[in-house]
């Protein structure tokens, strides 16, 4: 048995913060993402809509 700590568990707090900014960070690159590939696909059709 681990000994009881006073208070909450830093080591509990960590991981969650750690968890919570990959999550966040993983949104942040897949809305990215998405964004970017989206402006591409708008580009090349509207560059192909000028060359027809």
């Amino acid at each position: 048995m681990l000994p009881l700590m006073p208070g909450p568990d830093p080591t509990a707090f960590g991981a969650i913060a750690i968890a919570l900014t990959i999550g966040a960070g993983g949104a942040v690159l897949a809305f990215a993402g998405l964004l970017g590939w989206t402006a591409l696909e708008l580009v090349c059709l509207i560059e192909h809509y000028g060359e027809a």
